[in-house]
């Protein structure tokens, strides 16, 4: 673990009744949209954005992780909120999958729905898989039990019933499992476009893409700068992406796409989108589970924004929030700092004898990873280690239970709040998992381990939700 701090608060938040929640979330989107302008268009634009390239003894990819973070920055200037997940493996795909499909649901006819993926894919008995970074795939019947189907996303798409649905993969790259797989093919098979659709690919069905010498793929560079063009239609820009990229790959790539779209669809508009697009105020989330939610979703919808005034509405909204001190830092950095003043100069002082002070203890190793974690306990190791991979705010109570926050909780009067530190380690002597409301909640009790910087709340158990559970992965010795 790191050298990073814990800290516990004692007390619970104070419940919100679904009424006052629901009137208090609709005033504060409401609020933001006049005091930011609103955005130029009328729909609700959606994006679920994957990059992944880290896959481990497969080799590392070179461009999807810089090319899926340029996409989701190019979409969120022309108006999407952008649900974004790097180096994802399967667990944290299938729930970005199903986020995405809980916003596209929200947004409705009148919403545009978007997915982009760049990384492995795999094109078996003609059905096309997106990989995940931790895929274990040693046969082929393997490959739809570790790995994320395709046509997952689409499906999302029409239970939602969006006026636009876009998909785009650049993930058209050799198939690292073909030699011992009898129906597997070179690049991604073609897929079906449903009434509404445009499916974009980096290159042909059946053929390969290319990386190209830069950071970023020839067909996402080509793309980002297409899409923000004033005024071309979805048509025309893939039309000059696929003139662009077969040029550059002199004719090796050509990207394909495939259209069943009835209306007209621009990602940015005509002239008066010339200008730097207004920022984009956060879109009003599907119910969410409690104050520490409303937070991250807020936060995550405005912590690439270029505007200032976003940072000042975080502070006024959550003056002790999680991210209180980044979004102090992100004021001052787009507001640009004041002149720099010469502190007044004043006569030198000197300092009165102090008795000396007894060394403080030294601070006990942080460990680097769950197996440094596991070494630095003594005696017998805990069963578990539990990676935190989000700074965020975790329940810690004296039992398991439905998380207090919402008000319908047994454990009231015996929790703390806990902010947890992004790339900290506990030590975990037991885990349990219930269900509530239909909603999963799993519960991990606090080992002894003076090493994992949590060693005052042994006995505790941190309560993590299932909208959360992505947030921690737990791990065993090996």
């Amino acid at each position: 673990m790191s050298d990073r701090n814990i800290a516990i608060d004692g007390g619970a938040s104070r419940p919100v009744d679904g009424d006052g929640f629901r009137r208090l979330v609709a005033s504060i989107v409401f609020a933001l949209a006049l005091f930011l302008g609103g955005a130029a268009a009328a729909e609700t634009r959606v994006a679920l954005v994957i990059g992944n390239a880290d896959y481990g003894a497969m080799g590392r990819l070179k461009n999807p992780v810089n090319d899926a973070r340029l996409m989701a920055q190019t979409l969120r200037d022309v108006g999407f909120r952008v649900i974004e997940l790097i180096d994802a493996d399967q667990q944290e795909m299938k729930r970005g999958v199903r986020d995405f499909g809980r916003w596209l649901r929200r947004a409705g006819p009148e919403g545009v729905a978007l997915f982009y993926y760049a990384g492995h894919g795999v094109q078996v008995s003609g059905r096309n898989y997106l990989l995940p970074v931790e895929a274990q795939i040693l046969a082929e019947g393997d490959v739809d039990i570790e790995s994320v189907a395709a046509d997952s996303i689409l499906e999302q798409m029409e239970h939602a019933n969006t006026g636009v649905n876009i998909v785009i993969l650049d993930a058209c790259r050799n198939n690292p499992f073909q030699q011992g797989f009898r129906s597997a093919s070179r690049g991604l098979a073609r897929m079906e476009a449903p009434t509404g659709s445009y499916i974009a690919y980096s290159t042909a069905p059946g053929q390969l893409a290319m990386d190209g010498d830069g950071p970023n793929s020839p067909f996402t560079l080509s793309l980002t700068n297409a899409m923000q063009r004033p005024g071309l239609s979805i048509e025309q820009v893939f039309k000059t992406v696929r003139q662009e990229v077969a040029r550059f790959s002199e004719e090796r790539q050509i990207p394909w796409s495939s259209s069943s779209l009835i209306g007209d669809f621009a990602f940015r508009g005509g002239a008066a989108a010339a200008a730097a697009p207004p920022a984009q105020a956060p879109l009003a989330a599907p119910l969410p589970a409690n104050d520490r939610e409303v937070e991250m979703l807020y936060w995550d919808s405005i912590k690439d924004s270029s505007n200032p005034a976003l940072f000042r509405d975080y502070k006024r909204r959550f003056p002790d929030g999680i991210f209180a001190a980044i979004a102090d830092a992100r004021i001052e950095a787009l507001s640009g700092a004041g002149p720099a003043r010469n502190p007044p100069q004043v006569a030198a002082v000197q300092p009165k004898p102090q008795p000396a002070v007894p060394a403080r203890p030294a601070a006990p190793e942080r460990p680097a990873d769950c197996a440094g974690l596991f070494r630095l306990t003594s005696g017998t190791p805990p069963p578990y280690c539990l990676e935190i991979r989000r700074t965020g705010r975790y329940e810690v109570s004296e039992k398991c239970g439905a998380i207090s926050t919402r008000g319908l909780s047994d454990n009231r009067g015996q929790e703390k709040t806990a902010v947890l530190t992004e790339g900290s380690f506990v030590a975990v002597s037991e885990t349990r998992s219930i269900h509530f409301y239909g909603e999963e909640t799993r519960c991990y009790w606090i080992a002894e381990s003076p090493s994992d910087g949590v060693s005052g709340n042994d006995g505790w158990v941190i309560v993590v939700p299932e909208p959360e559970l992505r947030f921690v992965r737990l791990r065993e010795p090996d």
